[in-house]
């Protein structure tokens, strides 16, 4: 299983351009793909269903194949829908940005709904989804329509873009700064330029 979410979460991180810091579960969500955990599970599920009825020698009809999928799909969705409430949101309280939030409030939920950094984008977003910004809310959302899923992945990867750049900009603040001191030089090295 830990294989499995490695190879996943690598795969949806570059997908997606997420930092490293983000969930596994919010990666995915990020990228549109849905945890291959949960996907085998329904595989699985069909495989043992057809395996018990050909041991009793019968042969599943194609619809019967096609019923136990999407009910599998219905209990991977509603699976999903319980991890992803437990989880952080996108990981974003991992991300420094001393020019938009205070530690403090590095919170999905505080970026999501409160930051008045992002009050553009958030008009755009709950003009797709409506007023109710709490976490469940919005991933019942998402998973509820195309046109949610999209709104929220845009609000994402503008937000995500913003912090990023003002991150890069802090670091340039910080390149220009000259160093506090010299390096300190080690006798092997005196010696050696000396021996030159």
């Amino acid at each position: 299983m830990v294989l499995l979410r490695r190879a996943q979460r690598t795969m949806a991180q570059r997908a997606s351009r997420a930092y490293r810091t983000v969930s596994y579960e919010a990666v995915c969500l990020m990228s549109g793909s849905l945890p291959w955990d949960l996907e085998a599970g329904v595989l699985a599920e069909v495989y043992r269903r057809r395996a018990l009825m050909r041991q009793r020698g019968e042969e599943p009809l194609p619809e019967e194949i096609v019923r136990w999928r999407k009910e599998g799909r219905d209990d991977l969705f509603r699976r999903w829908k319980e991890r992803l409430a437990d989880a952080t949101l996108w990981g974003l309280s991992r991300v420094p940005s001393a020019t938009i939030a205070r530690p403090a409030t590095w919170t999905a939920e505080h970026t999501l709904a409160v930051c008045t950094g992002w009050d553009a984008q958030r008009a755009t977003l709950t003009g797709a989804i409506g007023r109710d910004l709490s976490l469940p809310a919005v991933i019942h959302a998402m998973v509820g329509s195309e046109q949610s899923w999209a709104a929220v992945a845009s609000f994402a990867r503008e937000v995500m873009a913003a912090k990023r750049e003002a991150l890069r900009e802090r670091e340039r603040a910080n390149e220009t700064l000259p160093p506090r001191r010299a390096p300190a030089k080690g006798r092997r090295l005196e010696t050696y330029a000396a021996a030159l």
